[in-house]
């Protein structure tokens, strides 16, 4: 691939490839990944046993946002000391400024993918259904105005940026970095970088993989993190659609704030749903399923075309 952007006049500009940066920043495996994933996830729920036995908040709900808020950064702060003590934490969470359409376009996105996805979780739903109603369906129906516009904004708002801030901020950045060398997924490499030795054959020759190669399998190994952090394998078949399109879109981008977007109205939806037909919508219909997914697909294939098509391959 040229070193030259201005050969490549439809493409993503390229971030500037400073190597004394890129030293700074170590790298991390798709199992590392995993496990700072589960690491916080075991913060949020040991913080969560502490604040239910409190009772601090009227809903527990509110206790959930700020456990996450509390757990998802400690956890941010560890990465950082821990990877990159060195750079600037908006470079590692990729708080850069993408260009206008792919930031049109996310919340469509995620528009579209949400009422795809929630249907696709209504059929799980309807073959393992679940015990008892979640802390969500608990807290709305009880809830007046300003307790309900208080749900929207930590789960349309708060959560989602918390949310994207470690698995497509922090850890994306990490693991492509290592992807750059080594399968995230490769044990035997695991074990060599351990050992201090060299991972693969381009690491010993000084030869990157490639830039298309390490940036999905950075996608799979973050995606994978993301959906076992929620718990509820119930919800994996609709995440693993999500999680992939936010990863697709960090990759492209470079940038978290289209991501960001997508994820505030992946999770909007369901409320606006509910404010416009209320109790008359039980299930979203086949037909709105199938249109939402031709939807999102016709907004991905814009973004192929139209966001300058070789963002995959740029570098941090």
């Amino acid at each position: 691939m040229s070193a030259d952007p201005s050969e490549h006049g439809n493409k993503l500009k390229r971030e500037p490839n400073d190597s004394s940066e890129n030293e700074s920043i170590r790298g991390m495996s798709g199992f590392g990944a995993i496990w700072w994933a589960a690491t916080i996830t075991f913060l949020y729920l040991s913080l969560w046993v502490v604040f239910s036995r409190l009772q601090l908040f009227g809903t527990m709900l509110s206790a959930a946002v700020l456990i996450q808020s509390i757990s998802y950064g400690a956890g941010l702060f560890l990465l950082l000391r821990v990877y990159s003590p060195q750079s600037d934490i908006s470079s590692i969470i990729a708080l850069r400024k993408p260009t206008i359409i792919p930031l049109l376009a996310a919340p469509a996105l995620g528009f579209a993918l949400s009422v795809a996805c929630n249907y696709l979780h209504g059929l799980v739903l309807d073959r393992f259904p679940q015990p008892t109603e979640g802390l969500l369906v608990k807290d709305w129906e009880t809830a007046q105005t300003r307790g309900r516009v208080a749900i929207v904004m930590a789960v349309a708002v708060i959560g989602p940026f918390v949310e994207e801030t470690i698995f497509r901020g922090a850890l994306f950045t990490y693991v492509r970095n290592y992807a750059r060398t080594a399968s995230p997924f490769s044990v035997a490499a695991v074990f060599n970088k351990a050992q201090g030795l060299p991972a693969t054959e381009q690491e010993r020759t000084a030869i990157g993989r490639p830039s298309q190669q390490a940036s999905w399998e950075t996608i799979v190994a973050t995606s994978f993190a993301f959906i076992l952090v929620h718990l509820d394998p119930r919800s994996f078949p609709p995440l693993v659609v999500a999680a992939l399109a936010l990863g697709w879109l960090r990759a492209r981008t470079n940038s978290l704030w289209p991501g960001v977007l997508c994820h505030m109205s992946f999770n909007a939806m369901p409320f606006i749903l509910d404010g416009v037909f209320g109790s008359e919508l039980e299930t979203i219909p086949l037909a709105w399923a199938l249109a939402a997914a031709l939807a999102a697909a016709g907004i991905l294939g814009m973004l192929v075309v139209t966001s300058r098509s070789n963002a995959l391959e740029v570098n941090q």
